[in-house]
């Protein structure tokens, strides 16, 4: 299955359940991306990037898609890193939330998959990454807002459909970060 494209996650966007009147914000402005980006001792991914300029959040979904300075704070990527002050240090940014406190978390680092890659941070658990949700940003939204919409439930759990529509999440260098290991 090909890589996603912004436009695609966001016709997924307005098919997730959503308060009545609620769009997708418009994209980030160049101030707000410099906003995150300073907040990172390394690089932001320019797919990160790309996707905040063309969408600044949303509260479609589980727990929404995390923007920046957007005026929500509970889906404001900069309030959230304000909650958990080391993870810019580790390459960590919060992209969407789960509806239950945990969060999708971009991993800028690269220190598990060669990829900039999305995984799931349990609020009760330890601190550290749960599970590897996506091999990409675009293919990690694919799967949280296709469940969303009642068109997919097998992500991230059944290894079989997992690998088949992300086979690069199969490049995760500790295979006990596999969802279907979690």
């Amino acid at each position: 299955m090909p890589e996603p494209t912004g436009q695609e996650i966001l016709e997924l966007l307005r098919l997730v359940p959503h308060a009545p009147g609620d769009t997708p914000s418009p994209g980030a402005t160049e101030e707000q991306v410099a906003a995150v980006q300073a907040r990172y001792p390394m690089a932001l991914p320019p797919a990160y990037l790309e996707w905040l300029r063309l969408c600044n959040g949303s509260m479609s979904g589980p727990g929404g898609i995390y923007g920046v300075g957007v005026g929500k704070e509970w889906i404001d990527a900069l309030v959230v890193l304000d909650g958990h002050p080391g993870w810019a240090e580790l390459g960590w940014v919060p992209v969407a939330g789960d509806g239950n406190g945990n969060t999708y978390v971009l991993d800028a680092s690269r220190s598990h998959i060669d990829r900039d890659a999305v995984f799931f941070v349990d609020a009760m658990g330890d601190g550290g990454l749960t599970y590897l949700a996506g091999s990409s940003l675009m293919v990690s939204f694919r799967g949280l807002l296709r469940k969303e919409a009642r068109e997919e439930d097998r992500w991230p759990f059944d290894a079989n459909y997992v690998s088949a529509t992300d086979p690069h999440i199969l490049l995760v260098r500790d295979a006990g970060l596999l969802p279907w290991f979690s």
